[in-house]
């Protein structure tokens, strides 16, 4: 398999810090252009950096990530307002990376989903 690219194509999210915000993901394999089977996911943990240099790490076992369609590769990871408070500012200006982990059949997956979020800081607190 070739590697795993998110799809929409140059896709951002933006998150601001103390907001509950779902994010959607979508793979694809890069070398075939066809989506990232889940249908035999048995955990999905997805990696956010916080701002002390800790990991968010949010867990499908733990029912923070939803398959919204296996076949599809297309899933969706709720942060909570608990969770983006904590979560790095991206650099002004600049973008922010996430990482995914899934295990299919005990082989793991990674994906990086390089300047994929701005984290950015609540203009009224």
């Amino acid at each position: 398999m070739g590697c795993l690219d998110p799809q929409p194509q140059n896709a951002v999210i933006q998150i601001i810090r103390g907001e509950d915000i779902p994010v959607s993901v979508r793979l694809v394999d890069a070398a075939t252009g066809l989506p990232f089977d889940l249908t035999n996911a048995t955990e999905i943990a997805a990696l956010f950096l916080n701002a002390d240099g800790t990991y968010l790490t949010k867990l499908f076992s733990a029912q923070q990530i939803s398959i919204i369609s296996a076949p599809g590769g297309y899933f969706q990871i709720q942060l909570l307002a608990a969770d983006t408070a904590l979560l790095a500012l991206s650099a002004i200006p600049g973008l922010s990376s996430f990482e995914v982990h899934i295990t299919i059949a005990g082989l793991k997956t990674y994906v990086q989903l390089i300047n994929s979020i701005q984290v950015i800081q609540t203009l009224f607190p």
